[in-house]
């Protein structure tokens, strides 16, 4: 079974988000303990603003990644690293001058916070196509550091400020970068950035960067509308909450995605995800039953009382969950093959749903508004991307959500139960 397990890329990557993910519960557990519902609404906010930054900072390049591959380039692995690592440096150095300018140690953070996570998702996306095995390895050892210094955290006489997990987080990225970066055995040399393939790729990165935009404000649209109503910070922290424990479902589509990733630089098919979808759609509900039955008691065992009201949230956000976990499956298929607009149309119609649905509910419903409107824009989009996906493969929707004998034997071959 151990060797069946670690030879098999599908469930060795699953295996690795599910270890992952029992991490990040308990140390998330214990640090949203540490900081209380009002900090941690605070937290919540600045994440969702420095996530969205991110990713126009870093111009859609990491998404050509799987089409450059594919194309069979040889030395595009060393350039990409050099120019992730250019823009990084120059990220740094306008850090750096804003903070002496403005004096603000809270402006440092933030840019630093936005620079870790645009580093972050771009040696993520190369990992995922040239080395998933061990991609998913390091993001288990960070789990394990991050795990680590909540759990320290937990127990220490530090007082809670905002700057603890902002450090924590920097410490986590930065440690999987590192490895990630020795794994695939190349070092930046930022000073022979090739200029002329960064600005094709910033060019042609647009749509890709617009789409990536999209897709953030997707899931942090919501937190980012409840800062701007005014709604007290507690009760975004108890929103965070919900929110978080509903991402975690993920792991399942995303476990798929990353594989299949890997297998987008080598010309798939759409069969791997169909099969993909299916496993992970019935998976989604049968977790989420699990959740619906046992929730209130799992979440006042990890997070206390101060945290009850996040489970009623936990409920409306987990309607949507199973859709966005379908359109999570369909990216890998239409940027491998570089159809950037599809991907872009369809989370348009998420974002859109989410602003104007947020705008109508948030003022009467406060943070429970902001769970409808996101569960709304998901099944949006969801049901697009299942759309379009038939459309262009010729999938029926039978196909594509019922189980039959061969599906079982696949999900038999593919775990080597």
């Amino acid at each position: 079974m151990e060797i069946s397990l670690f030879s098999n890329k599908y469930a060795y990557n699953l295996f690795v988000k599910i270890v992952s993910l029992t991490l990040s519960v308990i140390s998330g557990a214990l640090f949203t303990r540490f900081l209380g519902a009002s900090l941690k609404g605070d937290l919540a906010g600045l994440e969702s603003i420095s996530f969205v930054a991110s990713v126009v900072m870093n111009f859609g390049i990491y998404h050509l990644y799987p089409k450059y591959k594919r194309d069979a380039k040889e030395t595009v692995k060393q350039k990409f690293i050099d120019i992730i690592f250019f823009l990084t440096f120059v990220y740094v150095l306008v850090m750096i001058l804003f903070y002496i300018i403005l004096q603000d140690i809270m402006v440092f953070f933030y840019g630093l916070f936005a620079i870790v996570a645009c580093l972050t998702a771009q040696i993520t996306m190369i990992g995922m196509v040239e080395i998933p095995k061990q991609r998913s390895k390091a993001s288990l050892l960070a789990s394990i550091l991050h795990a680590v210094l909540c759990i320290f955290f937990f127990f220490s006489s530090f007082e809670r400020i905002l700057i603890i997990p902002l450090l924590v987080y920097v410490a986590q990225n930065v440690f999987f970068c590192l490895i990630v970066l020795k794994r695939l055995n190349v070092f930046p040399h930022i000073f022979n950035t090739d200029f002329k393939l960064m600005m094709k790729l910033i060019k042609l990165g647009f749509i890709p960067m617009i789409t990536a935009l999209l897709l953030k404000l997707n899931y942090k649209v919501d937190v980012i509308m409840l800062n701007i109503f005014g709604v007290k910070s507690s009760a975004i922290g108890i929103y965070a909450v919900a929110i978080s424990v509903a991402t975690q479902l993920w792991i399942i589509p995303e476990a798929f995605k990353e594989v299949l990733y890997s297998n987008a630089s080598s010309k798939s098919i759409e069969k791997p995800y169909i099969s993909s979808m299916k496993i992970s759609t019935y998976s989604l509900l049968i977790i989420e039953l699990i959740l619906l039955l046992f929730g209130p008691w799992i979440l006042y065992f990890l997070y206390g009382e101060e945290f009850n009201n996040s489970y009623s949230m936990l409920v409306i956000l987990m309607i949507g969950v199973p859709f966005m976990g379908i359109f999570n499956i369909v990216n890998p298929y239409y940027l491998s093959l570089g159809k950037f607009s599809i991907h872009l149309k369809n989370l348009a119609i998420g974002v859109i749903c989410n602003i104007i649905v947020n705008i109508i509910v948030i003022t009467k419903y406060q943070a429970f508004g902001a769970a409808i409107a996101t569960s709304f824009s998901q099944i949006a989009c969801g049901l697009y991307a299942c759309y379009q996906f038939c459309k262009s493969s010729g999938t029926s929707y039978k196909e594509l959500f019922v189980l039959n004998r061969d599906d079982l034997r696949m999900i038999k071959a593919k775990l080597k139960l």
